[in-house]
């Protein structure tokens, strides 16, 4: 179970230029594009056309290249158009079923390098064991989003073993960053406006939070290793923290201690059990 960052150092690899991203115009994905042009690759962003970036892209001479391809990924014509040249890696940002990762394995598998899905900790089956490994139980039902996810992960894993398609899984939990602050974000707001901090009373479970730039070299680096190919990763930020410990920390980063109170009802969005991805297995 080698980490997908063992024994790979270089910003990219020269042999390795043309990229496509499948989604790529919301939070995830957009960080994704950015940090692949920024490091000098070409770039192919397909998707409907629907989502306004929050931000241009990188800008020419940057020292990548971005290609737009707008269609949707169960329409076989607007698929064909995407993989005309074929690419040294696909990464999957916007594959949620089954319907909309099987026609792009079943009809162009010859035409991926490298296939890197973006999945979640959602797969997994409650009660999540403490820590949560990849090997742990997951929950494949179908019409929920962590079952749709589940199943997709094992369609492309198959096809590792079956036809050696090379794809890799990551498995992202608690992204944060510009553009989708999530929890953190909503504390760092509270704590630039001034406001309280309100926490749901014996509200002790724990979890993490991963930054997106982080979920982004996570990607890179996976790219990169062939190592990584037929395998899932869990990843997930370094530290393990309450609501409060989150709080403070965030405090720690505007330079401003937060004022907890404790309330009855609502409070900060927060789990009522404990989640926390292992992430030993992603590490150099």
């Amino acid at each position: 179970r080698s980490p997908p960052g063992r024994g790979c150092r270089k910003s990219h690899s020269p042999d390795m230029t043309r990229m496509a991203v499948l989604g790529g115009t919301r939070f995830i994905g957009f960080h994704l594009v950015q940090r692949l042009l920024r490091t000098g690759f070409e770039v192919t962003l397909f998707n409907r056309g629907r989502t306004t970036p929050p931000e241009s892209f990188a800008t020419p001479g940057q020292g990548g290249r971005l290609v737009a391809i707008q269609g949707h990924r169960e329409n076989l014509a607007d698929l064909e158009r995407l993989f005309e040249r074929g690419f040294d890696v696909v990464f999957d940002v916007s594959g949620y079923t089954r319907a909309q990762v099987t026609p792009v394995l079943e009809r162009h598998r010859k035409q991926i390098g490298h296939y890197i899905f973006c999945s979640s900790s959602s797969v997994y089956q409650q009660p999540f064991p403490s820590p949560l490994l990849e090997n742990a139980p997951r929950d494949f039902s179908g019409g929920t989003y962590g079952g749709e996810k589940a199943l997709v992960e094992d369609m492309l894993l198959d096809s590792w073993r079956q036809h050696a398609f090379p794809t890799t899984v990551l498995r992202a939990h608690g992204v944060f960053g510009s553009h989708d602050g999530g929890t953190p974000g909503i504390v760092l707001s509270q704590l630039l406006h001034r406001e309280p901090v309100a926490i749901r009373a014996r509200c002790k479970t724990r979890t993490r939070f991963l930054d997106v730039q982080d979920l982004v070299e996570a990607f890179l680096l996976a790219a990169q290793n062939p190592l990584s190919h037929g395998k899932a990763y869990n990843v997930a930020g370094e530290e393990t923290v309450s609501a409060a410990r989150l709080a403070n920390l965030c405090g720690d980063a505007a330079g401003r201690p937060p004022h907890i109170i404790e309330t009855a009802e609502s409070g900060l969005k927060w789990l009522d059990y404990e989640l926390i991805p292992d992430n030993t297995c992603i590490k150099p």
